[in-house]
């Protein structure tokens, strides 16, 4: 029963996903990490060019989680 487990289970859903994130958050803050400083750097990529719209908006979004 247990190797069926294994093997049919989901290998990572969408909410293991949203929980990992969030854990991740909450250690970037609990050590002195600030979204606007993230924010501010994926600003100065776009204006740069190294990154597209699409990837500061992705940054921006992961940065306020």
């Amino acid at each position: 029963g247990a190797l069926i487990y294994m093997i049919r289970r989901p290998k990572m859903t969408e909410q293991d996903k949203q929980m990992i994130e969030e854990a991740e958050a909450r250690q970037k803050r609990m050590a002195g990490y600030s979204a606007a400083e993230e924010i501010a750097k994926a600003q100065q990529l776009k204006d740069s060019g190294a990154i597209s719209d699409e990837e500061f908006q992705e940054l921006k979004r992961k940065a306020m989680v």
